[in-house]
């Protein structure tokens, strides 16, 4: 809540008033927070960024001869856990599979270590990743926004405007 919408509100001046509406607008912020990260929409596009970011961070690595092989060689070899043992958080690639990411490696080894070999991955990983950001883009902005449209509801408005009038 805004600084100036605590003046639309009678007896607002009262500091304890004042602070019972923070409190409030700071629960509903709160509860809106927890509807977002429950909403599997969002926890799959928010998985999906932390992936876009984790393998962003290898292919820069990947730059960087030496350093950046033992980062691409780890992720692959994690991926390899990941299948094997059916352990989803090791892959960072899931949509990439084993057979490129191996495939890309021998690029890198083929050029002397000079290519950023991770970057097929990070790009085929995003090409797949992308719509779910976007999805959970979309249904962050619905959730946070709902309370707004709620309150712009005509009959929620008649209500107020009523409660306004009694006091």
């Amino acid at each position: 809540m805004k600084e100036s919408d605590f003046e639309k509100i009678p007896g607002v001046e009262d500091e304890p008033i004042r602070e019972a509406v923070e409190v409030v607008t700071y629960t509903e912020r709160l509860n809106r927070l927890l509807e977002i990260t429950k909403d599997p929409e969002v926890r799959k596009g928010l998985e999906a960024l932390l992936r876009t970011g984790v393998n962003s961070g290898i292919s820069v690595a990947d730059l960087f001869p030496v350093v950046g092989e033992a980062a691409s060689w780890t992720a692959d070899a994690c991926k390899l856990v990941a299948r094997q043992f059916d352990i989803k958080m090791l892959d960072s690639s899931p949509d990439v599979s084993l057979n490129v990411a191996l495939g890309s490696e021998l690029l890198e080894l083929c050029t002397g270590g000079i290519m950023p070999s991770h970057v097929i991955e990070t790009t085929l990983q995003l090409r797949a990743d992308w719509p779910r950001m976007k999805t959970a883009y979309e249904r962050i902005k619905t959730i946070w926004t709902k309370r707004q449209q709620e309150l712009n509801d005509p009959e929620v408005q008649d209500a107020i405007d009523t409660f306004e009038e009694d006091l």
